[in-house]
């Protein structure tokens, strides 16, 4: 057993399963009030006993644990694991990106991001009319999924991380295909661009120079296409 500066308490030993038997099993107890946060165990190809024998918390606050695995043709094998002190992650797992998530729940796992922000997830939770993804915002063209990618959007001037004028996002000029922002792309919409038609941007402005991905500078028959291609629809 060992315990971090704020009494927190990692405890080892083993846990009894039918069809594994004896498991290394490396626990994480609440100094304040003893709950558990997390429990991770470990297991070899064998089924004979496996044990962590030894545990430390080092300077970060992670856990490192000691002890033996049993592998199919090498039986008991000398164990070392290191364990993310907050959340139990196991260091050993594939962390392509090293950014303390393992590859298998990154959301992004060729790129760094601890916070594991996904933009559209967050919007069709909250009732947007958007499809959400399981990418995260770090690797995701299209972190409002509201047809523009974020790089064309940062040109337009939308919002890239809001599909919508209105809830649930925070609302504003968000979706290209609505310029006065009312939630509907429609004729008035249109008009912006033909008003426009033929003009560089600038002096004409970029908001109405959607199309294509990057916008070419022009408003031209390219962004009228694109503005027709979402006629009728809206937003929320």
């Amino acid at each position: 057993m060992a315990a971090d500066s704020s009494g927190n308490v990692a405890a080892v030993g083993s846990t009894f399963h039918n069809q594994s038997f004896q498991d290394f099993l490396v626990v994480k107890l609440a100094g304040n009030n003893g709950h558990q946060p997390w429990q991770r165990e470990l297991k070899g190809a064998g089924t004979g006993i496996e044990q962590a024998r030894s545990v430390r918390i080092d300077g970060a606050g992670d856990v490192v644990a000691a002890g033996t695995t049993d592998n199919a043709g090498t039986a008991y094998d000398f164990t070392v694991a290191k364990f993310n002190g907050a959340d139990g992650t196991d260091f050993s797992l594939p962390d392509a990106d090293t950014d303390g998530i393992t590859d298998s729940t990154d959301n992004c796992p060729t790129v760094p991001n601890t916070d594991q922000a996904n933009t559209d997830a967050a919007l069709v939770a909250g009732g947007a009319s958007v499809s959400g993804d399981a990418q995260g915002d770090a690797c995701d063209p299209d972190d409002d999924n509201d047809g523009w990618t974020d790089f064309a959007e940062a040109t337009i001037g939308t919002n890239a991380l809001d599909n919508c004028a209105g809830p649930p996002g925070s609302g504003g000029d968000a979706w290209p295909a609505d310029v006065n922002s009312d939630s509907f792309s429609d004729i008035s919409d249109v008009a912006f661009l033909t008003g426009n038609f033929g003009a560089s941007v600038p002096p004409a402005p970029s908001r109405y120079d959607i199309a294509p991905d990057s916008p070419d500078g022009f408003v031209d028959i390219t962004d009228v296409a694109r503005m027709t291609s979402v006629f009728g629809q809206r937003c929320s």
